[in-house]
């Protein structure tokens, strides 16, 4: 789900960063709700984030918590630095007002791609260069070159 971008493998600490689409998003925020308070991380970066379940997707409920289906925004906030989200502005599964609620409850900064619907390949989205400049702003690491959103080859 993420990788240090510095240090050992398997180390939790600020140089972790997540990233996480749709319901693995949903997955990155309860993973990060559950750390123990001080073993945070660096930051999140949520791809069409859904934080809530999506009555269209019913496999997506099994990402949230399952009293309430509800986030402890404060812990996600305690436990990690930065949170951004993509969203897209026609993406036809996940509502905006998911992204608002990132920004409203962890202070999410929101990047509004045109046209992407839900960041599939079949919607353009096999390159994500906005998410390489996030995650390499956070890091500090410079490169000239995109890495694939989605592995070349891959098929769900």
């Amino acid at each position: 789900m993420g990788c240090p971008a510095h240090g050992k493998e398997g180390e939790l600490d600020q140089n972790l960063y997540i990233v996480g689409h749709s319901g693995g998003s949903a997955a990155g925020l309860a993973y990060v709700q559950a750390l123990e308070t001080g073993n945070g991380i660096g930051g999140m970066l949520l791809v069409a984030a859904c934080c809530k379940p999506l009555s269209a997707v019913r496999k997506s409920w099994d990402f949230f918590p399952k009293h309430g289906n509800v986030f402890d925004w404060e812990m996600i906030k305690t436990n990690c630095g930065k949170v951004a989200a993509l969203r897209s502005d026609n993406d036809k599964l996940v509502p905006r007002e998911h992204a608002d609620e990132l920004r409203e409850k962890l202070g999410a900064e929101i990047i509004v791609c045109e046209g992407m619907g839900h960041f599939h390949t079949d919607d353009g989205a096999a390159r994500l260069p906005v998410a390489r400049d996030v995650l390499l702003e956070w890091t500090g690491i410079r490169t000239r070159q995109s890495w694939p959103l989605i592995p070349p080859g891959f098929s769900p």
